[in-house]
């Protein structure tokens, strides 16, 4: 496995969490989990956004997490396109996350789909008692119209 970079930081007690992508051609580290929604904006100028209220990796349940596929490039960050191959996954493709133990957890791809912006059950926690990742971008590449959507359930 290729890792482009590793991304750990640690900002005012916000929980830590890294993410492993692997799909031939995308391997990055990504981080954290916050509490505010007026804390979304800033924060995916800073990598990932965990939603708040979803499971955590490797809990039963549903956890969410969302980063941008494209940004304005006047904007301040460096992952202002952090999930701009992810709609390239494949079913069966590996997700490697670890919580803020250091605890590793492997993902395997699913299911990917598009939904609309007000799509909202796609954060649904009622998994029947299964540990899923969903994570989620912008699409197409370069708007907001739409969300890519993938979903995977740990492999245990």
């Amino acid at each position: 496995m290729s890792i482009i970079k590793k991304i750990l930081l640690g900002l005012g007690g916000l929980l830590l969490l890294t993410i492993i992508l692997d799909f031939g051609f995308l391997c990055t580290s990504l981080k954290f989990s916050l509490s505010t929604d007026a804390a979304f904006q800033p924060a995916l100028s800073l990598g990932v956004v965990h939603f708040p209220g979803t499971a955590l990796p490797g809990e039963v349940g549903n956890c969410y997490i969302f980063g941008h596929s494209s940004d304005f490039f006047w904007k301040p960050g460096n992952f202002k396109n952090v999930f701009a191959l992810l709609p390239r996954i494949k079913k069966g493709a590996a997700i490697i996350t670890t919580n803020a133990e250091g605890i590793r957890f492997v993902y395997t791809v699913t299911n990917t789909f598009v939904v609309a912006p007000k799509d909202v059950w796609v954060l649904n926690q009622n998994t029947g008692g299964k540990k899923i990742l969903t994570l989620q971008t912008s699409y197409p590449l370069g708007t907001a119209l739409k969300r890519f959507i993938v979903v995977a359930e740990i492999s245990e």
